[in-house]
């Protein structure tokens, strides 16, 4: 092939490169620039949008509280004709009104625009829970009841001349009317049929949507975590390009957070919009289809020419081959000296660019080769900090493997921290069981000699870090011991040994604190993470060489002492042997048994520990049985209590496989109640089983639960049985032993507990009526007054007084009367509201407290007692003492007061008011 032709063909291939490059480069920058403005606008959008609906809103926010400041409506005084036409004129004035209402204060509808649902008290939700929070307006979306459609909902509460709230008014906007907003927002934009708009709240509810409107109130916007996000940063408006799954689509979306406008608060809503980039950028693909049809056109016409041209070169192609041999040497010096401006010139100067390019890119390549090099070696420092955490725990498994003690396995582990670790000091301390916690010191690296024995250490010290360590079961440490105020401790002797950093592991094995290992280092935060990590491994290492070390020692003790018993008693070698073996089965024997009462003994702590916290006897009957399945396992019971009449036991709780056959049992059916002891029987016995046990033959216990000379229940056990007789005869000795522990603890701990109820009846209640005294009336009312100042709810108080009540102490005597009293305690309770508080205020004087009540709920509570209590007939000793007839005294707060002693002086003035006016009827308190 010809050179020219070769040459052609080179410049050709790179002009075609420089043209894609190019025109891709065009394009992308194109799209970049659309795609900003596209956000922007879509963001104006968004912004103008949300502006128009926040001053919509205003707009019907000014006018309900014109109208509910009209002068008409707000007068106690017009007629609901007048308030009618009042209101029917103010719908007429604008024609976005779907309906304009008005209601009483206990939210019943007086007045509609559509004559619908006249008379209707609507439900306590929506815009009326934030108008019974003494919110004088309140708006929201919803389906309205009325128009059966969504609208928007607004609320305004009607005060009289002295702002006493007595009516709330109330408009609707179809939320259709957001559509013509959005509408007028995106109608000059080319794409607007595209577009996606919806309207959320603060939650991400769906409000209004113009592509989806069956998720309206209903929804959850797919966009909101997004936009969330993007709220959470600050943003109140903004947009960003995501692709949208359900329609596998790539779409660019556009929020503006409501601001409110004005004295109007606003919503915390939010408007999105939505428009597929396949749409917005049309224009852009466009542009890039007539870049490339021209860019070939070009790249077309530059070949021939090329062609044309490269047939004049001549002899400088013999210095650029010489000049690129140079460059082939690895002279990226050399230069083409360009004498020409012609084609061959302009390719020397090419030529010339390209070893300056080749240079440039020579000096990457070594930078590169360099930060490759760091990499390489910070990886290699990770791999050496992972080798030497291997050869630590590597040393200290070899220790562990061939330490003879415990003395010298520590000083091992010390040197080995030390040296492997990079540590400067560290020790190794065991707790030692005196009744101080003194540490001894097995080894120790970096400090004098006995310098830590000077110390007295122990484990009961809290302000070491040693000892928190111990404590807590957890590492404690000190990054910065000079900085740390709880290290003040420690500054001189850091400074004596150059240390800086120290760090405690406790030496725990099987949930037993065993010792501590303490290490210093000299420089500042040396323990992190990984640090302490590999240090918590070697501890537990640690802890189970030393104390396989402790069985070991004690195991080669035991066996020296065999062996030298051996020697001694040579000559009955075979007596012994068998003296021996039947010495160590009974040793594994007391071994297990002695696990098996260490096991009871934690049970019986952990029970007695529960008990103590409990309030109640069912929480402390669930513990108990709690901790008896535990103990008794395989075996069934069950936990019995009195009743209240003490003539049967119920059964509280079962467990186990065979539970009783009946929850119900006499005192009379058990043996162990007949006789006031535990009682027990074998498998095989028939004599003596207890009626309760029905059919089952297995092996039982009996114990009586008794404390404080009262038998307070039963604890039943039923054995599961073995096939060993003699097994068995144990198993139920030890079995009934435990029981016995358990009843008389159990026992105690519900008698303790059926005192403190007994001892908080007597602190609360009064004795004769059972209703609450007057101390537990005055704590609980300041409770409801505090509670009812805070919500703004009234609280009604009746005082209640006997009519005559002197009669029946004179006619009848005391204890006549004191029925008399108890039977009204009776009627009471039976008849007060769920929440009300029935009291004896003293006397034959009663104080009812109804929280949430107002004057009228009250006033009616307080006739239907005064009637009710007339069927009420008192019979003493088979006599009847006649009917009885209550005098009552209403007051309510805040209408009578806000303190305590006002409303009660004020229902007491108003019972007094009843008695004067003949008795026998129901006086409301005067403001």
């Amino acid at each position: 092939m010809r050179f020219a032709t070769k040459l052609t063909f080179l410049f050709s291939a790179i002009g075609v490169v420089f043209i894609v490059l190019v025109s891709y480069t065009n394009y992308v920058s194109n799209t970049r620039a659309l795609e900003t403005q596209i956000r922007r606008n879509l963001e104006e959008k968004a912004f103008h949008a949300i502006d128009k609906i926040d001053r919509m809103l205003y707009e019907k926010y000014i006018d309900i509280k014109r109208l509910a400041n009209d002068p008409v409506v707000s007068s106690k005084a017009s007629s609901m004709a007048q308030i009618k036409e009042r209101i029917m004129e103010y719908k007429s004035h604008d024609n976005k009104y779907a309906s304009v209402s008005f209601y009483n204060i206990n939210r019943v509808r007086l007045i509609d625009t559509t004559g619908k649902n006249i008379g209707v008290q609507d439900e306590l939700k929506g815009y009326w829970g934030k108008i019974s929070e003494g919110s004088n307006f309140a708006m929201d979306i919803a389906v309205s009841v009325t128009l059966k459609e969504t609208a928007f909902r607004f609320a305004h509460v009607v005060k009289d001349k002295v702002a006493v709230s007595f009516a709330v008014v109330t408009s609707r906007v179809f939320i259709d009317h957001l559509h013509e907003i959005t509408k007028r927002a995106v109608e000059h934009d080319t794409v607007d049929n595209s577009f996606e708009i919806d309207l959320v709240n603060k939650n991400g509810l769906i409000l209004y949507s113009s592509h989806n409107k069956n998720e309206i109130l209903k929804g959850i916007s797919p966009d909101w975590p997004m936009i969330q996000q993007m709220i959470s940063e600050g943003k109140s408006y903004g947009s960003t390009k995501h692709t949208n799954k359900s329609k596998n689509i790539e779409e660019i979306l556009a929020f503006a957070k409501e601001s409110g406008y004005l004295d109007f608060q606003g919503n915390d809503w939010t408007l999105i919009i939505n428009v597929p980039t396949s749409q917005a950028f049309a224009s852009a693909v466009s542009l890039r289809n007539i870049t490339i049809i021209i860019s070939l056109f070009v790249g077309m016409l530059a070949t021939l020419i090329i062609y044309l041209l490269s047939r004049s070169i001549s002899v400088p192609i013999k210095q650029l081959g010489l000049a690129a041999a140079e460059i082939g040497k690895g002279n990226l010096d050399v230069r083409l000296q360009v004498t020409s401006s012609d084609e061959v010139g302009q390719l020397s100067e090419l030529f010339n660019s390209m070893a300056a390019d080749l240079k440039q890119y020579q000096g990457r390549l070594l930078a590169y080769s360099t930060e490759l090099e760091n990499k390489v070696n910070e990886r290699t420092e990770k791999l050496i900090g992972l080798n030497r955490r291997l050869n630590i725990l590597s040393r200290c498994n070899h220790a562990l493997a061939y330490a003879t003690n415990d003395t010298v396995l520590t000083h091992d582990v010390c040197r080995i921290v030390v040296e492997d670790g990079g540590y400067s000091q560290s020790w190794i301390g065991l707790i030692q069981d005196d009744k101080d916690k003194g540490i001894l010191i097995l080894a120790q690296i970096g400090y004098e000699k006995d310098y830590l024995e000077t110390l007295h250490l122990n484990a009961l010290t809290k302000a070491t870090i040693y000892s928190r360590a111990i404590n807590t079961l957890k590492p404690a440490m000190s990054n910065n011991i000079m900085a740390d105020p709880e290290c003040a401790y420690l500054h001189i002797e850091a400074t004596k040994y150059a240390y800086s950093s120290t760090l405690a592991v406790p030496l725990i094995n099987k949930d037993k604190v065993l010792g501590v290992l303490t290490v210093c280092a000299r420089e500042i935060d040396v323990f992190d993470a990984q640090e302490v990590g590999l240090l918590v491994e070697l501890t537990e290492d640690l802890s189970f060489g030393i104390e396989s070390l402790r069985l070991l020692a004690e195991h080669k003790r035991m066996q020296s002492e065999l062996l030298s018993a051996k020697e001694e008693l040579q000559d009955r070698v075979t007596q012994r042997t068998a003296e021996l073996e039947l010495v160590n089965r009974q040793l594994s024997e007391r071994a297990a048994a002695l696990q098996q009462r260490n096991n009871e003994n934690r049970q019986l702590s952990k029970m007695s520990e529960l008990l103590l916290a409990c309030s109640t006897v069912d929480e402390a009957c669930s513990i108990i049985v709690e901790a008896a399945s535990k103990l008794f396992d395989g075996d069934s019971g069950a936990l019995y209590a009195f009743s209240t009449s003490r003539n049967i036991l119920e059964a509280k709780a079962v467990w186990g496989d065979v539970p009783p056959e009946s929850d119900i049992l006499k005192p009379d059916d058990c043996w162990a109640l007949r006789r006031g002891r535990p009682h027990s029987i074998l498998h095989a016995q028939t004599v003596l089983r207890c009626q309760h046990l029905g059919y089952s033959m297995n092996s039982y216990v009996c114990v009586p639960m008794t404390a404080q000379g009262e038998t307070l229940g039963l604890l039943h056990l039923q054995i599961a049985p073995v096939l060993d007789k003699e097994g068995e005869a144990q198993r139920l000795k030890a079995r009934k032993h435990l029981a016995i522990v358990i009843a008389e603890n159990s026992a105690m701990a519900i008698a303790n507990l059926k005192l403190r109820e007994t001892l908080q009846n007597l602190s609360t209640r009064d004795p004769l009526t059972g209703l609450y005294n007057r101390r537990y009336m005055e704590e609980s009312f300041d409770l409801e007054r505090g509670r009812a100042i805070r919500k703004g709810t009234p609280v009604g108080v009746i005082m209640v007084d006997i009519d005559h009540f002197k009669r029946f102490n004179d006619t009848f005597g005391h204890e006549a009367g004191d029925a008399v009293l108890r039977e009204l305690g009776i009627y009471l309770k039976k008849n007060v509201r769920n929440g009300d508080v029935a009291c004896r205020y003293g006397g034959e004087e009663f104080a009812l407290i109804m929280p949430d009540a107002s004057l009228d709920v009250a006033w009616e509570r307080a006739e239907f007692l005064r009637e009710g209590v007339k069927q009420l007939n008192v019979v003493y000793e088979r006599q009847s003492l006649g009917s009885i007839s209550l005098s009552l005294g209403v007051a309510v707060l805040p209408d009578h007061g806000q303190e305590t002693q006002e409303i009660f002086q004020a229902a007491d003035n108003a019972l007094y008011s009843a008695k004067r006016q003949g008795r026998n009827r129901v006086c409301i308190a005067q403001q």
